[in-house]
């Protein structure tokens, strides 16, 4: 909506500059860089290939048409065109489909699979399945029909995709808990699902979990990530939920603070983290060894699949600016130096106490946090 906030439009040319200069910068730094709408199956709040709504709740007041699988395939396209030479960027199609029927998943993931395809892109894309697309719930009927039943209807005429998988491990896999479930197998959260790949010589790729400072946490992550290893006929690399400055005392952040390197990293994640320089596709496959789950890391490691990156663990500095953020633009945060004020028309919007943004709206505040 923010990249595109007309359906079928044109892209806001800030909002895609700074998403532009973010892949830009990840690439040239040798990682990977995966793109993905966060839009949840849906356009202001429509599902896509779902009728008109009214917008009651968004300013200004809009009354949304129908947004249909070809708007998708449209925007797909779109994106997929100005990425198609750059071969570490992957496309995740959409995140955690859900609320809708599965089939209605499959046919606006089709259509995201054409629109890239028909861009002339033809690097990796992440195909997610229904219900928050849990490897947990593959097999469950939630919607009327599973993921297992209806996504293995999924073509690519590259045959370049994989599916997209996000579990988490506390009791109702939510990853809304501090506790990881006691008594966790990990066998029986995966190994349906692994089989039903390796039946059908496709693969997924673990774009999502997370899990806090708890040993019980430590073990489950890192059999788990023992488990992919074990299983890379099925399973071609994973990403962590989260990092950034943005999400301050969020209990799965691994992003470095005044106490060093989040112990998520150093016991766990750092561990599994070896690149084999090669660009992933949908037959490729981790190639890390587990080391000491209780083993120092001093730098930190970013990974989209199997890429790992080095750098510094030391606090950037930035300095202050006087002139006002421009749309889209930071204005506020624990630990901003930047400006606190937004170019007109636009109002700094308090989002959380690490960031506020510049946005448009009658609501808007100018106190952010400081």
């Amino acid at each position: 909506e923010r990249l595109q906030p007309s359906l079928n439009g044109a892209f806001d040319a800030t909002y895609f500059g700074l998403l532009d200069s973010i892949v830009n910068h990840t690439t040239k730094a040798g990682a990977f860089a995966l793109i993905e709408p966060h839009n949840y199956i849906r356009y202001r709040g429509t599902p896509i290939g779902q009728g008109v709504r009214h917008s009651m709740h968004r300013y200004p007041l809009i009354l949304l048409q129908s947004v249909s699988t070809n708007d998708f395939k449209s925007f797909w396209k779109s994106l997929a065109s100005r990425y198609a030479d750059n071969h570490r960027v992957i496309f995740g199609l959409m995140n955690e489909p859900n609320g809708v029927k599965t089939e209605d998943v499959r046919a606006a993931m089709q259509a995201g699979i054409e629109g890239i395809r028909s861009s002339g892109a033809n690097q990796l894309i992440l195909v997610p399945g229904n219900a928050w697309t849990g490897a947990h719930s593959w097999f469950d009927s939630w919607y009327g029909t599973s993921n297992a039943q209806v996504m293995s209807n999924i073509t690519d005429p590259l045959n370049n995709f994989a599916y997209d998988i996000h579990q988490y491990f506390d009791g109702d896999y939510s990853g809304t808990n501090r506790d990881c479930k006691n008594g966790w197998n990990t066998e029986s959260v995966f190994g349906k699902l692994t089989q039903w790949l390796t039946q059908r010589k496709v693969k997924a790729f673990l774009s999502e979990f997370g899990f806090s400072q708890d040993e019980n946490c430590y073990h489950i992550a890192a059999n788990v990530l023992d488990y992919l290893e074990a299983h890379s006929d099925a399973w071609s690399g994973w990403t962590y939920w989260a990092a950034g400055p943005w999400w301050g005392d969020y209990m799965y952040s691994v992003e470095p603070s005044g106490n060093g390197v989040a112990d998520q990293w150093r016991r766990v994640l750092s561990n599994y983290m070896k690149s084999n320089g090669s660009v992933p596709t949908s037959k490729s496959s981790t190639t890390t060894k587990t080391l000491n789950p209780t083993s120092e890391s001093t730098t930190r490691q970013t990974t989209v699949q199997t890429t790992q990156i080095t750098s510094s663990t030391s606090q950037v500095q930035t300095t202050v600016t006087a002139a006002c953020s421009n749309h889209y633009g930071q204005c506020g945060g624990k630990n901003w130096n930047g400006a606190f004020c937004c170019e007109a028309p636009y109002k700094c919007i308090f989002s959380n106490d690490w960031y506020s943004q510049c946005l448009f709206s009658p609501k808007a505040t100018d106190t952010p946090a400081q």
